[in-house]
């Protein structure tokens, strides 16, 4: 520092005011420095609430009985959904809402049970209401 209010940084002097210059000597912070360190704190703790409330609405594998394709076929055109069959598996997707969609899923292999791929903490016991709410 050069005169009193005055700084030198790489040469050039800037002029402050007093209440800055001595704010910041006393280790006092002004209100955006203090906004900032709360934000820093704060955005970990709230992101970290988000994510542990979200994650009971993800998506959710739930087992039910075996079914051949032709009764997934059957409930799934009586939902209105989309049925789908393959070399090894077969299955139905819907919107939840009696719609083709991939939000509610049930997928199964041949001698195998099928698996319902639900959102939320819903517990289908039927391949009918794991494709519609």
């Amino acid at each position: 520092m050069t005169a009193r209010g005055t700084i030198t940084i790489d040469g050039k002097g800037y002029v402050a005011k007093d209440d800055a210059l001595h704010s910041h000597a006393c280790g006092r912070h002004n209100g955006s420095e203090a906004l900032l360190r709360i934000i820093h704190l704060a955005f970990p703790l709230v992101c970290a609430a988000i994510l542990g409330t979200a994650a009971p609405s993800l998506a959710r594998d739930m087992p039910l009985h075996k079914h051949s394709a032709d009764e997934v076929k059957a409930i799934c055109a009586k939902v209105g959904g989309s049925f789908s069959q393959g070399k090894e598996l077969y299955g139905c997707g819907t919107d939840c809402r009696g719609a083709p969609g991939t939000d509610c899923i049930v997928t199964c292999g041949a001698d195998q049970n099928c698996t319902a791929q639900v959102i939320g903490a819903r517990r289908p016991r039927t391949i009918e209401s794991a494709l519609k709410r």
